[in-house]
């Protein structure tokens, strides 16, 4: 049977001209798609898709979670983004 997750978590620096991760837990990498969609790719991919994501931003900002998959979640983010934003991922 294939290994599989129960957590990830990234620690995103999104000040900057592009993306930096600042932290990470079980996070290959994150995918800045266009200027309002973030996908955050699993090292280890979770069992299914039932888990749940909290998203924690330095300053308010409007977010939705547009996809999620074993493999990763997409992430829409409305502007102007925050300096930092969290983003913790458990299975439920």
């Amino acid at each position: 049977m294939p290994k599989t997750a129960n957590r990830a978590r990234v620690v995103l620096d999104l000040s900057g001209s592009m993306l930096a991760i600042e932290d990470s837990e079980n996070v290959e990498a994150v995918t800045d798609v266009d200027s309002e969609n973030l996908v955050v790719h699993f090292g280890i991919p979770f069992r299914d898709e039932l888990y749940r994501c909290d998203v924690i931003p330095s300053e308010p900002a409007a977010y939705e979670i547009k996809a999620r998959s074993k493999e990763g979640v997409g992430i829409q983010l409305s502007a102007p983004w925050p300096r930092k934003i969290k983003i913790v991922c458990e299975q439920i």
